[in-house]
């Protein structure tokens, strides 16, 4: 026996049926337009050529933006870090697609040498994000420490006061 297939649109064959809406749609090309645009400009040949790919490919951008929303509103450090991470990668997949087609040496060549730049990018962007949780690790622990060290310091103190609470119930 095979794995569940995911429901898909009849209409259309996308995998996410009822989930694609214009205004999903409309928020996923913005964040496309705003962050991506090289990648904007290959949706509108994909909706025509592929429905079903567009309308994954959107769902999957709004999902992305959606995710990077709630980041920028948490945690704008993370957000930015999160956000490049998206972009370097979503370019080198591009990328890679452009290396895929086959092109002459004359041609592969200068994408390989931007692709390096934008491996590295990711890298940067990966060490930034580890080091933004250590930081945020490191806080914490300092929140653990100083409360260990206050419930060692006033154990006493608040043994009393709670045994003082409970007896006046």
């Amino acid at each position: 026996t095979g794995a569940a297939k995911r429901p898909t649109n009849p209409a259309t064959g996308a995998r996410n049926p009822g989930l694609f809406t214009p205004e999903r749609e409309a928020a996923g090309l913005a964040f496309a337009k705003r962050h991506h645009p090289e990648l904007l400009a290959l949706l509108g040949p994909l909706a025509a050529m592929n429905r079903a790919a567009y309308e994954d490919a959107i769902l999957e951008l709004f999902t992305v933006s959606e995710r990077l929303a709630a980041w920028q509103t948490r945690d704008p450090a993370r957000h930015a870090i999160m956000l490049e991470l998206w972009i370097v990668q979503s370019k080198i997949d591009l990328l890679r697609a452009k290396l895929l087609q086959s092109p002459s040496p004359d041609q592969a060549e200068p994408l390989r040498r931007e692709l390096r730049v934008l491996l590295d990018r990711q890298i940067e962007a990966e060490l930034n994000r580890q080091r933004l949780d250590r930081a945020q690790v490191e806080a914490r622990l300092r929140k653990l420490e100083e409360g260990i060290a206050r419930l060692e310091r006033d154990r006493a103190k608040l043994v009393e006061n709670r045994l003082k609470r409970l007896m006046s119930l």
